[in-house]
């Protein structure tokens, strides 16, 4: 596995890497514009050549980039549908820019219309950008949700069903946010509970399609359907729970990237959750 966490783009995108690399990390995540507007200017050449020379130069393994959360895919609102598929056919060709082939991304909210309503407008807009994707080699990787009213993909058979239904599924992957499955009702607390959750995910999804883990603790209980991340150890999940995951022997084997997407104020930053998670994990 590789560990790291969300850095901002701020001063450019070599920035990011070389902030990475300064704390430690062996991987990275970041948005590649704004994350809470719909369209960004152009990528300049230039600024994606210095992020590849200073992801080979740092020696950082399987970046990743997080879609801005305005996209909605689950809903079948003409406007949101449009503005959502655009921008995720912008983001790939983003990624392929940037030499990134791993885009997580929100599945959305069906907006009181049903799970099934949800699974069926995400699967167009999948099959619609099948090609974009295959071009660019970039996974679109579907992120679990928290179970918030009217999600869509807080159960693994959500999500396995939106894969089956997809075209083509070569190019789609699942980001595992152990925040949302916890908020979602899936337990990681002991060895015993995690080997359930695993094989729960390896039966309706595969753990093949496990591309990107996002490592946060739950500010909130078990299926609470909340979606707020804590530092690592001070959450409902706690030290045991992450030591009983990481030490499962199914995901030890995993070759994918361990992204942090903790808070940052008075109890603590990414750096301090770095080290936590190492001390825990011993990576």
């Amino acid at each position: 596995m590789y560990f790291g966490a969300h850095f901002s783009i701020q001063g450019g995108y070599h920035i990011a890497a070389e902030k990475a690399n300064e704390m430690g990390c062996t991987t990275l995540q970041i948005f590649t514009r704004s994350s809470r507007i719909w369209k960004a200017k152009s990528m300049n050449p230039d600024a994606a050549s210095k992020f590849k020379e200073a992801i080979q130069k740092s020696g950082l393994k399987k970046p990743v980039v997080h879609l801005p959360y305005l996209p909605n895919f689950a809903t079948d609102d003409p406007t949101i549908y449009e503005k959502s598929n655009q921008s995720l056919k912008e983001e790939i060709q983003r990624c392929g820019l940037l030499g990134i082939q791993l885009l997580v991304v929100h599945v959305g909210s069906h907006k009181g219309k049903g799970v099934a309503t949800g699974i069926k407008n995400v699967v167009k807009h999948l099959d619609s950008v099948n090609d974009v994707a295959a071009e660019n080699k970039v996974y679109i990787c579907l992120e679990t949700s928290a179970g918030t009213k009217n999600s869509t993909g807080s159960k693994f058979e959500e999500i396995g069903s939106i894969i089956q239904k997809t075209s083509d599924d070569k190019m789609i992957g699942v980001c595992f946010d152990t925040a949302h499955i916890f908020a979602a009702g899936y337990d990681i607390r002991t060895p015993e509970s995690v080997e359930r959750t695993i094989t729960e995910f390896e039966n309706e999804i595969g753990l093949k399609r496990l591309k990107v883990v996002h490592c946060n603790d739950s500010k909130f209980e078990l299926g609470s359907g909340k979606d707020r991340h804590e530092h690592i150890g001070l959450g409902n999940i706690g030290e045991k729970g992450f030591k009983a995951f990481f030490s499962n022997s199914r995901i030890k084997k995993l070759e994918v990237p361990v992204i942090l997407e903790t808070p940052i104020d008075e109890k603590g930053t990414h750096e301090t959750d770095f080290k936590k998670l190492k001390e825990i994990v011993g990576f």
